[in-house]
């Protein structure tokens, strides 16, 4: 008898095995990046092809394989592009995040901090009512946080001698005064972002 795991994951991309089923990357709560293979799913009458959309949010249920993981169900939360698909430019930010996850991820690793600050950063986006410019702030923000949690920022650099970025990590808290805050050091954290990019050797 197979144990069932169960976990929230964001599905971050999938790809087509054969004749119906799929092979699926998910970001989890409980086992961080994993790959999934779900049986039979492109199927009409499947009813986990709707949890499996790329860049849906599910809870999942998962047997351990030898080299994969497989899907036994699923129950559907809700899909970011159906969230945002009325703000473009919300929409394309937090897929490029996602798309930043999958790339500085490496392998099985438990994360819960990282998969927090992501959910959190996801129901922010979807409550505040936010300027492009906001939008930019709070890309920012996520992305020191993801960095730093992955051990590629330092919390220690200060901007014009100001601990900006303690203040950035050391909490996991949203509102639009943090985005206010940096908006005056835009420069700066974007040339301290990209060399933290660079220096995960990824890019």
């Amino acid at each position: 008898m197979y144990e069932i795991y169960n976990t929230e994951g964001i599905v971050l991309s999938s790809g087509d095995v054969g004749e119906a089923n799929k092979f699926i990357y998910i970001f989890s709560e409980q086992f961080g990046l994993i790959s999934a293979t779900a049986q039979s799913v492109r199927q009409i009458k499947s009813k986990l092809r709707f949890g499996l959309q790329k860049f849906t949010i599910s809870n999942f249920s998962l047997v351990r394989g030898k080299d994969i993981w497989r899907i036994t169900n699923i129950e559907y939360k809700q899909n970011l592009y159906y969230e945002f698909y009325k703000d473009k430019n919300k929409l394309k930010t937090m897929i490029s995040i996602l798309v930043l996850i999958k790339k500085l991820l490496a392998g099985e690793k438990y994360n819960e901090r990282l998969y927090k600050i992501i959910r959190r950063s996801i129901s922010f986006l979807k409550k505040s009512s936010l300027s492009k410019e906001e939008i930019s702030d709070f890309e920012n923000i996520v992305l020191i946080r993801v960095l730093h949690n992955l051990g590629y920022f330092n919390e220690e650099k200060k901007i014009q001698g100001k601990d900006i970025y303690k203040k950035i990590i050391n909490t996991s808290s949203w509102d639009k005064k943090l985005l206010q805050e940096i908006r005056n050091f835009n420069g700066e954290i974007i040339k301290d972002i990209n060399e933290s990019l660079y220096n995960t050797h990824l890019f």
